[in-house]
């Protein structure tokens, strides 16, 4: 069973998979609190921990900003 880095990695994935147009657009079910979620996606400098195929996320996490992941 996939741990909840686990889920978040893949909702990650599935993102990129669906990418189009420069925008992306999914829908995940997680197991746990909005505040941990939250917590987990908006500490962007820990992604390259939980994910080998992310170096670095640059950009505010905010409505409308383009966001830069390497």
């Amino acid at each position: 069973m996939l741990g909840f880095s686990g889920v978040v990695f893949l909702g990650f994935v599935a993102m990129l998979a669906l990418h189009r147009n420069g925008s992306i657009e999914t829908e995940t079910l997680i197991d746990s609190s909005p505040q941990t979620v939250w917590t987990i996606l908006t500490a962007t400098d820990d992604y390259p921990l939980w994910n080998p195929e992310i170096s670095r996320v640059h950009g505010q996490l905010r409505k409308g900003n383009i966001i830069d992941v390497c």
